[in-house]
């Protein structure tokens, strides 16, 4: 599906700066998945799935959100007019598996290991040359934009496809494995793809809308509620502006009404949600010695009517036990005076939680302990 809208480039400061107009820009639907395995895949209870882009489709549903695919070539020059690079920012601890409304704090944990990041691709080689698909995790600078500076890479290469098919347009999901903690600092990912200029390769990515943009059956796209994770780096602006969204605010939309200015009634740029996604494992330390409480298990996890928490006293000690949200609220909470040293198993009744992700905190004498809960009612 082709579709043919303006494109006006416009420096959102306090004064317009500059504004460029590009037409008939072709944008082509891909064949895509809606769902992955991966997000099937079973997993463990302190791990998370962040995936904007699905996050919000389940949010809008199938009938508001929509999905195109973008060429990009890294070794593309200001005249092909094409995507050098593309970033996604990972501020954000939305886990797509849990409830996309809600979000955990970075500060609330103490670790992050990044275990897999996936990417969904289409790619033709026509050359039969060898092509390059790199990863790269970036640092973000304080505004929690994409830096240069990576911390990580790794790359896939082929002189054949990488997603084995005869059309570009036929998408799947490649991934890397990183498996690389960088405290719990946010983070982006890069992508870039090295190929010849016979080559095309393509990346996904979505939009939630609220009606139509023109007559030439367009879609007005709106800001994500993610905003802003997505970044791009053109070959013709590249000089000019850097990546975009830039700094200023500057931005590519599209002009609904005609009118050649950035209004209410115009859409947003496209690439709101770039399909890439990244799973990834909380961690929580203690300032509790285990010569002074161990936690034996907490089980089942996930958890549905009840859940129950097997632990060792080295000493005798009171016991408070709570269960928070992600937001940090109280849900649960069960106090007990005195305990004996030696093995206790507590059960909480958790049959009034919502589906989600929770911490239990469990507070000794000597000290607080954090541990991840999952809610599957």
């Amino acid at each position: 599906m082709k579709k043919n809208l303006l494109l006006i480039f416009c420096i959102l400061t306090n004064i317009v700066l500059a504004q460029i107009s590009i037409t008939n820009t072709n944008l082509y639907k891909p064949k895509t998945l809606k769902d992955s395995n991966f997000k099937n895949n079973s997993r463990a209870f302190n791990e998370m799935l962040i995936w904007y882009g699905s996050a919000e489709n389940e949010i809008y549903g199938d009938n508001f959100y929509s999905e195109f695919i973008w060429q990009l070539n890294s070794n593309s020059t200001a005249s092909d007019s094409l995507i050098k690079t593309v970033y996604v920012t990972f501020h954000q601890l939305i886990d797509e598996l849990g409830d996309p409304n809600s979000e955990i704090n970075y500060n609330a944990v103490d670790e992050i290991l990044i275990d897999t990041i996936y990417i969904q691709i289409g790619h033709i080689n026509n050359s039969g040359t060898t092509n390059n698909l790199i990863a790269s995790i970036v640092s973000l600078d304080n505004n929690n934009r994409p830096t240069t500076n990576k911390l990580w890479s790794d790359s896939l290469s082929t002189d054949t496809s990488f997603t084995g098919g005869e059309s570009w347009l036929n998408t799947t999901f490649v991934y890397f494995t990183p498996n690389q903690s960088f405290g719990n600092q946010p983070f982006a990912v890069q992508v870039e793809y090295e190929g010849a200029a016979q080559d095309t390769f393509g990346i996904i990515a979505g939009f939630a809308f609220d009606g139509p943009c023109g007559t030439d059956g367009g879609q007005k796209a709106i800001e994500t509620l993610y905003a802003t994770n997505s970044y791009r780096l053109y070959s013709q602006y590249e000089q000019d502006y850097g990546i975009m969204p830039t700094s200023q605010g500057g931005e590519l939309y599209y002009d609904c009404n005609g009118n050649g200015q950035n209004d209410p009634d115009d859409s947003v740029h496209y690439m709101q949600n770039i399909n890439i996604a990244a799973k990834l494992t909380i961690e929580h330390t203690t300032n509790v010695s285990e010569d002074e409480i161990e936690i034996l298990e907490i089980y089942p996890n996930p958890a549905k009517q009840n859940v129950a928490i097997d632990y060792e006293l080295k000493s005798h000690s009171f016991v408070n036990i709570s269960i928070f949200n992600i937001k940090g609220e109280e849900v649960l909470n069960t106090h007990y005076n005195n305990k004996n040293k030696g093995n206790h198993i507590d059960i909480l009744n958790t049959s009034k939680l919502k589906n989600g992700f929770y911490f239990i905190n469990i507070q000794t004498k000597h000290g607080i302990i954090n541990k991840k809960l999952m809610i599957e009612n």
